[in-house]
């Protein structure tokens, strides 16, 4: 079960599948989805970031933190540390955050899925047709990666 809450972006033919624990008041005709579960990779995070409580930190700086991957708290990932967050719909994702004096880039898996402009999941902000999204020149850039893609130089 943990797997399916946690596990990142779920998708079923196209569409997206928000996995979350039973809540004993749901009304399915009433039900928005307010948030969601996304993983985040700090690439080339500086080795003296990877300790748990600076990785609870920067998670809480992205929204709230559900969980470190074991290879990442375990440093047997050199060139990023992955963590998932929940994010709401309502806010633009964040493109970096700063640990210290060090400004720390960040990248959302889940290509096409999440836009960075309304921080909405199900368009890419190519297609975001949001008034509250700034048009492509004023964009930031901000690259996501496939969930199964690995991190290059």
């Amino acid at each position: 079960m943990d797997k399916a809450i946690h596990g990142g972006l779920w998708f079923i033919l196209g569409s997206f599948l928000s996995v979350k624990c039973w809540d004993s008041n749901f009304a399915p005709k009433e039900s928005t989805i307010t948030d969601f579960a996304i993983w985040v990779r700090l690439p080339q995070l500086p080795t003296e970031f990877y300790d748990k409580s600076i990785l609870e930190k920067i998670g809480k700086k992205l929204g709230a933190l559900l969980k470190i991957d074991a290879c990442t708290s375990a440093t047997l990932k050199e060139r990023y540390a992955r963590i998932c967050i929940e994010v709401s719909t309502g806010i633009p994702v964040k493109t970096s955050v700063m640990i210290g004096n060090h400004k720390q880039e960040v990248l959302y898996e889940g290509e096409g899925t999440l836009c960075i402009g309304c921080g909405r999941i199900g368009h890419a902000i190519a297609k975001c047709t949001t008034t509250k999204c700034p048009r492509i020149k004023q964009r930031p850039k901000v690259r996501t990666l496939l969930a199964h893609q690995r991190w290059r130089f």
